[in-house]
């Protein structure tokens, strides 16, 4: 029994140095800690840049099959230029859903992500300039959305696709596929005019 106490006032105080050492950071503790905050606030600036573009929804896929597709020149993904929420990235993964009218995102872990149109300042993808034009109260103002801006000086030219998901009874089979329309717009004056080129 008295061997059994002299163990335990032994394994008290080396508990007690223990957990006092433990506490007390050493100044190579404290060294390798600056280090990694230095690392950790790098990163968090270098990625809190990017992340507003990843606060939109993934893009809902198609339920039917169409004979086309509803995109931009091309069913894939292009590297553009973006200017989103004021800040430019100069090489993003993106296409352009003209039937729902979203700029979409291919992050870096394949996830579609929709752009949201209200932060979109312009988008360069196949050397076009994509911007999301909000009603400024001029005559003849077309409806939000985005449009492709064909020239920009004394006056603007504005192009602006529509789809439309046409229903076609073939062989006794139904198929889909879109049909586009295209508006241009002329802005002068302090009016739009819809003009046919």
């Amino acid at each position: 029994m008295a061997r059994i106490v002299s163990l335990r006032m032994i394994k008290i105080p080396v508990l007690l140095c223990l957990l006092l050492l433990c506490w007390q950071q050493s100044p190579a503790q404290d060294s390798l800690r600056r280090i990694t905050d230095r690392h950790a606030d790098d990163y968090m600036g270098a990625v809190a840049n990017y992340a507003t573009l990843f606060s939109g929804n993934r893009q809902l896929p198609y339920m039917i099959t169409t004979r086309n597709h509803p995109y931009f020149k091309e069913e894939g993904y292009t590297t553009g230029r973006l200017s989103y929420c004021g800040i430019v990235y100069p090489a993003i993964s993106l296409r352009w859903d003209l039937y729902r009218d979203e700029l979409v995102m291919m992050t870096p872990a394949n996830f579609n992500i929709v752009l949201i149109n209200e932060n979109l300042d312009f988008a360069e993808i196949y050397g076009y300039h994509i911007f999301n034009l909000r009603p400024d109260g001029l005559a003849g103002c077309p409806q939000a959305g985005n449009y492709i801006l064909l020239y920009s000086g004394e006056y603007l030219l504005l192009e602006k696709f529509n789809l439309e998901l046409i229903q076609k009874e073939e062989y006794n089979t139904i198929i889909y596929y879109y049909s586009q329309s295209t508006n241009f717009y002329l802005q002068k004056d302090g009016a739009y005019f819809k003009i046919k080129l």
